[in-house]
């Protein structure tokens, strides 16, 4: 086996070695609807999870803490509401549940959802960065929703950040 051949096996070995022991819990964002119509309201979701079932789905593992998160929503010129002042518990129990609010926004376009956490946690002196994205889009009319839709590849400046090249929502509404 030549050299290059024999690089390309261990790192192929060391990335499934490594993949096997990464295991964290995560935070992620969604809104209940990925097209809203102007004014009426979107509920959006902080929740804490890992994958589960060979990463086909995302079971909830715990509660994001809120104190020490940013949860807002920029919208379409720019401007950022914070949502942690109207954000409620959906738990039972303290670390069970996760945390949910809603918003209604004022404009047409495409709001941008995001959540940050930078800390030590508690069990472990360890930091832990975590940060997360959604994306909705409030349109005048749901039958007939604008395919242009900027602000999708907003760069926000987060640790570790998933840019989309392609708009994630307007490709998938009514009308397409």
């Amino acid at each position: 086996m030549n050299l290059i051949k024999r690089i390309a096996c261990l790192a192929v070995a060391t990335g499934a070695m490594v993949a096997g022991v990464a295991v964290a819990h995560d935070t992620w964002v969604q809104a209940n609807t990925n097209i809203v119509r102007v004014g009426d309201a979107v509920h959006i979701d902080l929740l804490l999870g890992n994958h589960g079932n060979e990463h086909r789905d995302f079971k909830l593992a715990g509660k994001a803490d809120l104190e020490s998160s940013t949860l807002d929503v920029i919208a379409p010129d720019g401007t950022k509401h914070d949502l942690k002042t109207g954000a409620v518990d959906l738990g039972f129990a303290p670390k069970e549940g996760y945390i949910t609010t809603r918003f209604q926004p004022d404009q047409a376009g495409m709001y941008l959802v995001t959540q940050t956490s930078d800390k030590v946690v508690s069990y472990a002196p360890k930091r832990s960065i975590k940060s997360a994205k959604a994306f909705f889009v409030a349109s005048p009319s749901l039958d007939k929703v604008s395919m242009n839709h900027p602000g999708f590849d907003r760069v926000l400046g987060h640790a570790l950040e998933l840019v989309p090249e392609t708009n994630p929502v307007t490709p998938m509404g009514p009308g397409t």
